[in-house]
């Protein structure tokens, strides 16, 4: 994965219950790498990637795991949806109008579109960018909001 490996790692070790500790200090230093994938020009379409492989190891996760009462299977589920609404934003970025219909044909096929609205994630928790965004793809389950959206970007795009 070229985006979002930490994300993965950090679920995996809260997932399976590893002895961790949330410190409030900060211990990491944040270099900026003018060549690092954050920084290139085809980002959406490595972040669309990602959110796809991500997606892929949630559910598979899902699968192995719905049945067992200690994982946190509604936290998974969340993931699940939360990479599907990454996915369908990056998507209306770098993809053609008949690639986001195979995608949502694919997500259908699967079982994973439509999926439930994310309220959740509406929150100023992680900063007005990231609110704006979540409110922005909230209606994403809903086909003909998302179709619509589609349409004006690819109009102002």
């Amino acid at each position: 994965m070229q985006y979002g490996e930490d994300t993965l790692w950090i679920f995996f070790l809260k997932f399976f219950h590893c002895n961790i500790k949330e410190l409030n200090s900060v211990f990491y230093y944040y270099r900026m790498n003018p060549t690092s994938v954050m920084h290139q020009k085809n980002t959406k379409l490595k972040h669309f990637d990602s959110m796809y492989e991500m997606l892929k190891v949630y559910v598979s996760l899902y699968f192995e795991y719905k049945n067992n009462s200690s994982f946190d299977v509604k936290n998974l589920k969340c993931r699940i949806y939360w990479s599907i609404q990454n996915m369908l934003f990056d998507a209306i970025y770098c993809k053609s109008e008949k690639e986001r219909k195979l995608i949502l044909d694919e997500l259908k096929a699967e079982e994973l579109y439509p999926y439930p609205l994310q309220w959740n994630r509406i929150s100023l928790k992680y900063g007005m960018k990231n609110f704006l965004v979540n409110m922005f793809s909230l209606l994403f389950p809903c086909k003909y909001y998302y179709q619509f959206i589609c349409k004006i970007f690819r109009f102002f795009g």
